[in-house]
């Protein structure tokens, strides 16, 4: 059954736990036709109508419409394929107007996720690492094209490569410094901390230049973070980013540390990787809180904005294709060829997603559990849903 909540124009929706082999839930089937062009205001034309037309209501309808078709497709479509919870909002030029929660916040349990708990966001976690370190170029404090591995090594006590010395900003925020994967160093308990990872990294050297994805990247952002403003990593993020834009509750956690209003991701015993990814993958937050941040980084529209249109343009612009991806990296988030921009993050038991596309319409998707095997498969899911639900 789901139980819908209208409240101060969006909608705020638990989808209970339920068997998916039931009558009673029954996923909508694709409707005819093809999906609208996402440069059209189509859609947010019916999704803003939709909001400002309709009531409170339970569907009983087979094939229901609206926000409750939406849950129904996105909820259905994860929790069937084995994921133990999810949680999703939708913005529409800067407005949350929808956010939903499915599953249980713990396996084997009937505690409900709600829409306000906090999963582990992953490498979504770049996005905001970087609006920070951006933010710090534009205050004249680094500039772009800076070299700073002297200036992280110093701040961590260390002497680093005649390489890893030479990397700038840039090349940190797109994955160009030539730091390699660091595996072991991240997820096989090779380091206990992200200042402990960076020393590693920045004393192991670099490699010619090129895009490589590298958690070493914004691991050592993190630590430069702190090297410039002169206070601890999360405490700058909530000084510059969280707290103008009205976000609590947000935290870096460990790997098995969880809070209230939290869901549990299982882990394998005496995993570390939490402890270790800090600017490049700790976070945890809610759906809402990541597609405000996200939306922030469009131009113009409501609301307090972190950065310049013209640095928000530079961040957003794809300048790396990536092999195997439809998709090219700028400067902390991936541009897709609709011309949305966002970020995937994925680690143990953990999915998550942001996507801000071109008709100003901003979602995030958070699961807990191991579907879909590709997190980029999240976009399918939930444009198709929308599609649907509003056609």
């Amino acid at each position: 059954m789901v139980a819908a909540e209208r409240a101060d124009a969006s909608t705020t929706t638990t989808v209970r736990p339920v068997d998916p082999t039931s009558s009673t839930v029954l996923r909508p089937e694709p409707s005819a036709g093809s999906i609208p062009d996402p440069m059209t205001s189509t859609l947010t034309s019916t999704l803003t109508s939709t909001l400002t037309s309709s009531t409170t209501t339970t569907s009983t309808l087979p094939h229901p419409t609206g926000w409750a078709g939406f849950d129904e497709m996105v909820g259905y479509d994860l929790l069937v394929h084995g994921d133990t919870s999810a949680s999703v909002a939708v913005m529409i030029e800067g407005d949350l107007v929808h956010a939903s929660g499915f599953g249980v916040r713990v396996a084997g349990t009937f505690d409900p996720t709600e829409s306000v708990d906090r999963f582990r966001i992953a490498s979504v976690s770049k996005v905001i690492t970087a609006t920070v370190t951006l933010q710090l170029v534009e205050d004249g404090l680094l500039a772009i094209d800076e070299p700073v591995g002297e200036r992280v090594a110093s701040y961590l006590g260390v002497t680093p490569t005649a390489t890893a010395a030479q990397i700038t900003v840039e090349q940190l925020l797109s994955h160009t410094s030539g730091f390699g994967t660091f595996y072991a160093t991240f997820f096989q308990g090779g380091a206990t901390s992200c200042p402990d990872a960076a020393r590693q990294g920045l004393t192991s050297g670099t490699s010619a230049g090129g895009y490589h994805y590298s958690n070493m990247n914004f691991c050592v952002l993190g630590m430069l973070i702190e090297a410039v403003t002169g206070v601890p990593y999360e405490q700058a993020v909530y000084e510059r980013l969280l707290t103008p834009l009205g976000i609590t509750g947000m935290r870096l956690a460990s790997t098995f540390d969880v809070g209230p209003d939290e869901v549990l991701h299982e882990s394998e015993p005496g995993r570390t990787y939490m402890e270790t990814l800090g600017g490049a993958g700790s976070w945890l937050a809610t759906p809402s809180d990541i597609a405000r941040i996200v939306d922030s980084l469009n131009p113009g529209g409501k609301g307090w904005k972190p950065l310049s249109d013209e640095m928000g343009i530079r961040m957003r612009r794809g300048r790396y294709s990536i092999s195997g991806v439809s998709a090219a990296y700028g400067l902390g988030l991936f541009n897709y060829p609709d011309g949305s921009f966002g970020h995937t993050g994925t680690i143990e038991s953990t999915h998550a997603m942001v996507v801000s596309r071109p008709d100003r319409i901003t979602w995030a998707l958070m699961v807990n559990g191991e579907y879909p095997a590709n997190t980029s498969e999240l976009k399918a899911i939930v444009d198709h849903a929308l599609d649907v639900a509003f056609d």
